[in-house]
């Protein structure tokens, strides 16, 4: 078997109901791996990974962090602090949700329960994880 130690420390801030500033640091083996930040501009999004820079136009109200903490009711689509990106995000049952990364064909499936997530399920293509509420 190979062990291989994935960590990320991602933090966003929100202003007016809209992201402001997000940074997200992932480390694989205790070395940081990939960086990627997002801060809002006047008229766009300057979406910088690993030191390639874009621009994101669409405004955005819910990205991955907030998944965590609020249910997506009527979304159909989101931003990616990892990725740079819009996903989609397709209600696949009562409070259960899909999140479809374009880039590399991996799903996510979350599940609320009175608005508040009580499980994940994050299909990649090395690894299957989930995260459930204690």
């Amino acid at each position: 078997f190979i062990t291989i130690d994935i960590k990320y420390k991602l933090n966003s801030t929100y202003k007016n109901n809209e992201l402001f500033f997000s940074s997200v640091t992932t480390y694989v083996n205790d070395k940081v791996n990939s960086i990627t930040t997002t801060k809002k501009n006047e008229e766009y999004y300057s979406v910088t990974k690993d030191e390639h820079s874009t621009k994101y136009l669409n405004e955005i109200k819910i990205s991955d962090a907030l998944l965590y903490f609020v249910e997506p009711k009527g979304m159909t689509k989101l931003f990616s602090e990892f990725d740079g990106i819009s996903k989609s995000i397709k209600k696949i049952g009562k409070n259960k949700y899909q999140i479809r990364n374009p880039k590399n064909g991996n799903v996510s499936e979350y599940q609320y329960k009175n608005g508040i997530l009580q499980s994940s399920i994050n299909y990649h293509n090395l690894m299957t994880f989930s995260l459930t509420k204690l």
